[in-house]
């Protein structure tokens, strides 16, 4: 196996971590639960129908990104790349949201939603892999999204909608010089200037208010289909297409007094997507078709929230995830950067309604430290095997101004 064979898990890692991350604060604060219970704008981006229900309105949020992770390497025979290694140097990445939404004739709403967390990472390892190269190992991943969203009230009880979001990202990699004479594309691996990509993706979406009490919702996102990263098409399989998968997502909201629970499931596809799919004991090139991966073959999550009406002022929140994937034991050496392994996530929120027309959210998620012991032989052998062990914590903490007009 060629040494470039590592190389593979460092460039994809922060563009799977965060695909399906974004939300608004008041859901983040009841754990992400959004598909049937809309409380602002940017919850269309993951249900458009949601704009029907929300009326004339806007919001502008901050979240700030903190992950802490680790990986250790053992009983590997290249000397040098034993030992444990920080995998965020850049532990804390800012962000931000919005949107608006107003209604117009014939039943319809429409929106224009901004939103950045489904791609906003920063990664240095501590430590200089001999296999890789002779520096530090880097890689950015920013992205953001903008776009319109529509939803039509079809019957006083159902909504559809559809949102066309323009998604751009930028990437760069550092640090792994030794990967060019096994690439396919030996001049665009690595150490190269920034590269920007960008797709157009349509979700669709429905809500269904079944009863006064009880709604259900569902969602769709087509795969979308980013253009190439030319530039390092050489360590990317699939020449250098960094594709997201689909999402299904189906959930239901029941109010009850002052209480609200809601709760929903949402499934990813990778199957399709050979930059995550392929096997990491792939023989191929690194680049081509077939050049091994994560060894992702689906993410499924859980999510249950509540808020109580403590006051006419004062909304108190809390929540559950629960993340099934993406990686596995046997995989844990190509996904020593990609680190997502925190499955159990609680969060807590508020609001405060300043008047009749304004109100202020906070919300924080913590994913508790997660350990994952690698199998005996889950390190590529053609880079001297071994045992990798992952270990992963994050935070996220989110601020919003809501507003009626």
């Amino acid at each position: 196996m060629h040494k470039s064979k590592i190389f593979i898990p460092i460039l994809l890692s922060l563009v799977l971590v965060n695909s399906d991350a974004y939300s608004s604060v008041k859901a983040l604060g009841m754990g992400d639960v959004q598909v049937a219970y809309p409380q602002e704008p940017t919850n269309a981006a993951v249900n458009p129908a949601i704009l029907s229900d929300l009326g004339n309105c806007w919001e502008i949020s901050a979240l700030a990104l903190n992950r802490d992770g680790t990986t250790t390497l053992k009983h590997n025979s290249i000397p040098g790349m034993n030992g444990k290694s920080n995998a965020f140097t850049f532990h804390t990445v800012p962000g931000g949201e919005g949107g608006f939404c107003i209604k117009l004739p014939y039943k319809l709403t429409a929106g224009v939603i901004a939103y950045g967390r489904d791609a906003a990472y920063k990664v240095k390892q501590n430590k200089i892999f001999p296999a890789l190269g002779t520096s530090k190992l880097g890689l950015e991943i920013i992205g953001a999204a903008i776009g319109p969203f529509v939803s039509w009230q079809i019957t006083p009880c159902m909504s559809i909608g559809i949102g066309m979001p323009y998604s751009l990202h930028r990437y760069r990699l550092k640090g792994a010089q030794n990967i060019r004479p096994f690439s396919v594309e030996p001049n665009h691996v690595s150490n190269r200037h920034y590269q920007y990509y960008w797709t157009i993706g349509p979700t669709f979406g429905w809500l269904y208010h079944l009863t006064p009490q009880l709604t259900l919702g569902a969602s769709y996102r087509y795969p979308s289909k980013f253009s190439k990263v030319h530039k390092f098409d050489g360590a990317i399989a699939g020449h250098g297409k960094l594709h997201l998968p689909s999402i299904y997502r189906v959930g239901f909201a029941y109010n009850f007094c002052r209480f609200n629970l809601a709760a929903d499931f949402a499934y990813q596809d990778w199957r399709h997507i050979r930059g995550a799919h392929n096997s990491q004991f792939s023989t191929a090139k690194p680049g081509s078709n077939k050049g091994f991966a994560y060894g992702i073959n689906h993410i499924w999550t859980l999510a249950f929230g509540a808020d109580w009406a403590y006051s006419e002022d004062l909304t108190l929140r809390t929540g559950y995830i629960y993340i099934n994937g993406p990686t596995r034991r046997s995989q844990t050496g190509i996904n020593s950067t990609f680190m997502a392994i925190v499955r159990n996530i609680v969060t807590v929120g508020a609001t405060w309604k300043l008047n009749h027309c304004s109100e202020l959210s906070i919300a924080w998620e913590h994913g508790f430290s997660q350990k994952m012991r690698g199998k005996t032989l889950s390190y590529p052998p053609g880079f001297g095997g071994g045992r990798c062990d992952l270990r992963e914590r994050r935070d996220i903490l989110g601020l919003s101004f809501f507003r009626y007009f």
